[in-house]
C-alpha cells in the first residue's frame, strides 16, 4: 500500500519472469493466475515444471491453468509422467507453448517411444536450443525422419544430449533429407556405437560447428574409437590432416600403443570451433 501503482508493471517483470512449479507451490500459483483479471501471465518467460517426485496426475491437473501462459520462451520439464497424459492433454500442452518456446529442456523423464520425444521437439517451430538430460524411451526402433514426418526445426542451433539414447537422436538427424546444422553440440556419455555415429554427424557439421563438448563412457581398460574416425573414405584425402597428441593413458594399460597416441582425423575438419571440451577420452 506504500508503493505507487506505477511500480506494478516493472515489479511483475522481475517477480514472475521465472516461475518454478512443484508440489508445494502449484496451488498458490494457480490461485494467482486463475482470475481473468490476473496481470501475471504475460510476464512469465521461463517456466519450470519440476515436481520433486514423479506423479502421474500432477501435470494432467495443471495443464488447464498453464493455458494462460502464452509468453513462455524457456520451458523446463522434469519428473513428469508424459505417458499418463491423455492425448487431449498433450495436445493442449503443446499448443500452449509451441508458438513461443525457443529453449526446451527435458530432464529425468521416461517415454513410451522415441516419437513421443519428437512430438514435443517438433511442435515448436521457434526452437533454438534443445536439451535432453537423463531421458529414456522404451521403444527405440529407428525410423527415418521422412517416415515419422518429424523434422528438427531449422532454427535449432544448440543441441545437448546427456544420458539418453544418443544413437537414436543422431540416426534421426542423419536421416533428414537436409541434415540439420547446429552450432553448439554437447553430448555424452558416449558409448562405442554413439561415438561412431556421432563421427558421421561431425563431418556433416564441419566448419559450422562453433563449440563442442563430449564425454566418453568410462570403459576401464577398453579403448574407444575416435569420434572423428568414421566415414573417412567419403572425405577427399586432400582435406584430411592427421593430428597426433600424446595423452596420458587413463584407460589404456601401460605400454599399450593406444595409450600414447590418438589420431583424431575428422576433428580437424571442424575449422570453425571456438570452444572444445572433452572428458574421459584417449
Amino acid at each position: 500500500s506504500l508503493l505507487d501503482r506505477t511500480w506494478l508493471q516493472s515489479s511483475r517483470v522481475h517477480l514472475f519472469r521465472l516461475v518454478s512449479l512443484n508440489q508445494h507451490n502449484v496451488d498458490d500459483f494457480t490461485s494467482l493466475v486463475i482470475s481473468s483479471k490476473s496481470t501475471i501471465p504475460p510476464f512469465v518467460k521461463q517456466l519450470e515444471l519440476a515436481p520433486e517426485h514423479v506423479d502421474s496426475r500432477w501435470l494432467r491437473r495443471l495443464i488447464p491453468f498453464l493455458e494462460v501462459l502464452t509468453s513462455v520462451t524457456v520451458l523446463h520439464i522434469s519428473n513428469v509422467e508424459w505417458s499418463c497424459l491423455y492425448s487431449s492433454s498433450r495436445h493442449n500442452f503443446l499448443s500452449t507453448f509451441s508458438p513461443t518456446v525457443t529453449d526446451l529442456h527435458i530432464c529425468n523423464m521416461e517415454f513410451e517411444q522415441f516419437t513421443d520425444v519428437l512430438d514435443i521437439i517438433c511442435a515448436s517451430p521457434m526452437l533454438t536450443s534443445i536439451s535432453l538430460d537423463t531421458v529414456v524411451w522404451h521403444h527405440s526402433s529407428f525410423k527415418f525422419a521422412s517416415a515419422t514426418g518429424k523434422q528438427l526445426p531449422p532454427s535449432v542451433k544448440h543441441l545437448r544430449l546427456r544420458s539418453c539414447s544418443i544413437r537414436n537422436v543422431v540416426n534421426w538427424l542423419l536421416s533428414h533429407s537436409s541434415v540439420p546444422i547446429v552450432h553448439h553440440l554437447d553430448a555424452g556419455p558416449l558409448g562405442e556405437t554413439d561415438t561412431l555415429l556421432l563421427g558421421n554427424y561431425l563431418i556433416m557439421l564441419g566448419s559450422d560447428l562453433l563449440s563442442l563438448k563430449l564425454e566418453f563412457e568410462n570403459a576401464g581398460d577398453s579403448m574407444h574409437t575416435c569420434a572423428g574416425a568414421m566415414a573417412i573414405k567419403s572425405v577427399p584425402s586432400s582435406e584430411l590432416v592427421a593430428t597426433r597428441s600424446n595423452i596420458a593413458g587413463r584407460y589404456g594399460k601401460r605400454g599399450s600403443p593406444y595409450s600414447d597416441i590418438v589420431t583424431c582425423t575428422n576433428l580437424t575438419l571442424l575449422t570453425g570451433l571456438r570452444t572444445i571440451h572433452i572428458d574421459h577420452f584417449i
